[in-house]
């Protein structure tokens, strides 16, 4: 069912706005199905994997998770599997798969305020797109900065959420209510996030790309409320940067190209 509102996103419009739908458009709430299914599979994957597999040490793996050869046979990104084998599955199993129980419980705070909020008011299609954009934009920048590395993070699309979030406030800045609150709520978000990428197979290169194609995602699908602008060159310069994120990427990972060798040694962790 859909119900109607004036409001979208994580902040309300000011009175009179719309969103491009014509004067007297009304702003629907939608009903969240996608992020609690992919919320409900990564929490089962992972509570099952542990109950089979169990943890293994924190020097190992200081996320209270998985060992790095559990984590691999059950669909973490990994370059050599994906290059060498033609595992490219892997691009997609690794958005659901977590490496240990605290990055889940932060993906689940995200998630359950900001992911499920919205989903409602942006519809199933638009939190699709991003998801998919960012999560293939993370792991795509991961596999050409950072041969050798194991990654199991299902955050990276949580971030895309984050950036397009932040890219509806850029757009319709000047209709909406509760900027500063919203866009600190979101940054502090994002710091959690980003601490997580300084644990074992989880990093930063993909945390700032997820929030990147996520940010360029929202400026291409998201609505844009103020009729008196346009919305042209606002998805034209998203469109864009996709394109830069991840078409590009594709073709350097095809070239088989190593644009940083020295990327994995800024690849911090704690």
């Amino acid at each position: 069912g859909v119900r109607k509102r004036e409001g979208s996103g994580m902040v309300r419009p000011k009175k009179g706005a719309r969103d491009g739908g014509g004067a007297g458009h009304i702003f629907a709430i939608h009903r969240a199905v996608f992020m609690p299914l992919v919320t409900s599979v990564e929490c089962v994957y992972l509570l099952v994997l542990l109950l089979v597999k169990g943890y293994t040490s924190v020097t190992q793996n200081n996320n209270l998770g998985l060992s790095e050869d559990n984590l691999v046979a059950f669909g973490a990104l990994d370059y050599t599997k994906v290059r060498e084998d033609n595992e490219y599955w892997r691009i997609l199993t690794s958005w659901f798969l977590h490496s240990g129980v605290y990055p889940i419980l932060a993906n689940l705070a995200v998630v359950l305020y900001t992911g499920f909020q919205l989903e409602r008011s942006w519809h199933f299609f638009r939190v699709l797109f991003i998801y998919i954009m960012s999560g293939a934009i993370a792991n795509f920048t991961i596999l050409v900065f950072l041969r050798g590395r194991v990654s199991a993070s299902a955050l990276y699309p949580s971030v895309g959420l984050l950036g397009a979030a932040l890219a509806e406030l850029l757009i319709n800045w000047a209709v909406l209510r509760g900027k500063l609150w919203t866009t600190l709520f979101l940054v502090a978000q994002f710091g959690l996030l980003f601490f997580f990428g300084f644990l074992a197979f989880q990093n930063n290169f993909g945390t700032v790309s997820a929030l990147l194609g996520g940010f360029f995602a929202g400026l291409f699908i998201l609505p844009y409320y103020d009729i008196q602008g346009s919305a042209f060159w606002t998805r034209l310069i998203g469109l864009l940067g996709l394109c830069a994120l991840l078409p590009a990427q594709i073709i350097v990972y095809a070239l088989d190209v190593d644009v940083c060798e020295s990327c994995q040694s800024w690849d911090v962790k704690i």
